[in-house]
């Protein structure tokens, strides 16, 4: 839950808040029942310099939208972290390229979706 993919730019969710309030109960249940809550953000190095192929369909992106300390980048505001959440800064689409996802999950034990929580709040 980036600024950006919130609200206030091309790629802001058209319901950008309400899902984040989603996100934030979701994240809850699982807290309470014991689970990990990974927060992924996808960011991009400051100097743009891991843009690559993103920032040729996406110009925007080019641009900086996206960089590390760019307020676009940050995670929301209305986005509910707990000390023992994880945030995970990933390069690409996927959470586990050019990321320690796997060495996080692997050392808590956590190899199949049992671990998982749903919610139909």
């Amino acid at each position: 839950m980036q600024n950006c993919f919130v609200h206030g730019s091309p790629f802001s969710a058209p319901d950008g808040l309400a899902v984040q309030e989603r996100i934030n109960r979701v994240a809850e249940a699982c807290r309470e029942a014991g689970l990990l809550v990974v927060h992924a953000s996808h960011v991009l190095r400051a100097d743009g310099s891991n843009t690559g192929v993103l920032g040729e369909i996406a110009p925007i992106v080019k641009e900086g939208l996206i960089n590390k300390g760019s307020r676009a980048a940050a995670l929301h505001k209305g986005l509910i972290l707990d000390p023992l959440d994880i945030l995970l800064e990933k390069p690409r689409v996927g959470a586990f390229h050019g990321t320690d996802l796997e060495l996080i999950l692997r050392s808590r034990g956590i190899d199949t979706d049992r671990n998982q929580c749903y919610s139909d709040k």
